[in-house]
């Protein structure tokens, strides 16, 4: 069980790769549809 003890996850830690997350669906949804809607 010491592979979970390795993958805890702080608040901030957790915080950031969520808006690293959205960030990157926003860039990647605002890429599809860009030259689409052109």
């Amino acid at each position: 069980m010491e592979t979970k003890k390795k993958l805890v996850i702080t608040p901030g830690k957790k915080l950031a790769i969520v808006m690293a997350a959205a960030v990157f669906c926003v860039m990647l949804l605002s890429f599809l549809w860009g030259p689409a809607s052109q």
